[in-house]
């Protein structure tokens, strides 16, 4: 009767640690899919904040464009109407230099629509990412809860059946076993296996082995774990 007391004992320490470290981690836990949420919903909007910025760039480029075309049709227009090799010479480097900016600019707007369209590609994506990431947290979120709820039942019950189950120590055991339970928690206890201590390996005695098979109280000689055939 003592080793199946102290297996039952052992295993309702076990839930009720396991179940409290699980509810403990709860919070940490919903943190962190909160932050993988807002995340991809950051990734989606900022990709779409960059690609307004993008084509607003576009669009000051194709101005100054607008703007130069209008420059180099002036200076063609003057150069028509000068006389002087000087200033033909003046006018043309205005003009060259006029043509250079509008190559320039020309470039950059190229570049600039191929990058929009490459961002433009991606927002589906980006979207998708983020609205599967709201399904996936609320999904996370409701089994989250029914796992929080659940495990707190199960601890609770386990108490309950722990403290009914601690008060048929023997009394000349009892002692012993609250300082060990209350130092070591669910470890103070350790079955036996394979003639040893499942929590140090250490092999037992042939009187460990004998008091333990007589349902006597036995505590490891090497790590002082309450000792119980499973």
């Amino acid at each position: 009767m003592l080793n199946a007391l102290l297996h039952e004992i052992h295993r309702l320490r076990k839930l009720i640690r396991d179940a409290k470290a699980e509810i403990d981690k709860a919070p940490k836990l919903l943190k962190a899919h909160q932050t993988k949420l807002a995340n991809l919903q950051k990734a989606a909007s900022d990709a779409k904040d960059e690609l307004k910025k993008r084509k607003a760039h576009q669009m000051e480029l194709e101005s100054r464009l607008k703007a130069a075309g209008q420059t180099l049709a002036k200076h063609e227009k003057q150069f028509n109407e000068l006389s002087s090799p000087k200033e033909f010479a003046a006018k043309q480097a205005d003009i060259d230099s006029t043509k250079t900016v509008i190559a320039q600019l020309e470039t950059e707007i190229l570049e600039a629509i191929t990058d929009i369209e490459e961002r433009t590609a991606k927002i589906p994506t980006l979207d998708a990412a983020a609205a599967k990431g709201v399904t996936d947290f609320a999904t996370f979120e409701k089994e989250a809860a029914e796992k929080l709820a659940r495990l707190k039942v199960e601890a609770a019950d386990a108490t309950k059946k722990l403290a009914e189950k601690d008060a048929q120590i023997p009394p000349a055991f009892k002692v012993q076993y609250e300082r060990l339970v209350k130092a070591h928690g669910a470890d103070g206890l350790a079955p036996v296996e394979n003639n040893s201590c499942s929590a140090c390996r250490i092999n037992l005695t042939q009187q460990q082995m004998g008091d333990i098979q007589k349902e006597r109280i036995s505590s490891c000689q090497n790590c002082g774990k309450v000792l119980y055939r499973p």
